[in-house]
């Protein structure tokens, strides 16, 4: 199971092989488009804060932040909530563009 924090293009290329993905994004209108353009069966948005996600502890094996990080002003708390979700032998990595 793969979580992106900011529900943007990482999905186009990342649903094509998760079992099961999600992403989030505090706006309504990235939640659309994300839902509108990466429809895809294994994988769900919802609207949230990166400093408080929606997701029980060791939910993911993979934590994905695609150009988001350096857009929050408590990316500290990102990363706390992120490595909350990570499975303990999970990866949480943030791609460079």
């Amino acid at each position: 199971m793969s979580g992106d924090g900011g529900a943007g293009y990482g999905w186009g290329v990342l649903g094509r092989w998760a079992a099961w993905g999600g992403g989030l994004d505090i706006g309504g209108e990235a939640v659309r488009f994300a839902r509108q353009h990466y429809a895809l069966r294994n994988l769900s948005f919802v609207r949230a804060s990166c400093a408080q996600l929606p997701f029980a502890a060791e939910s993911f094996e993979l934590v994905v932040a695609f150009e988001v990080i350096e857009h929050l002003q408590d990316w500290q708390e990102f990363l706390s909530e992120a490595r909350r979700v990570q499975m303990s032998s999970g990866t949480l990595t943030r791609p460079a563009s």
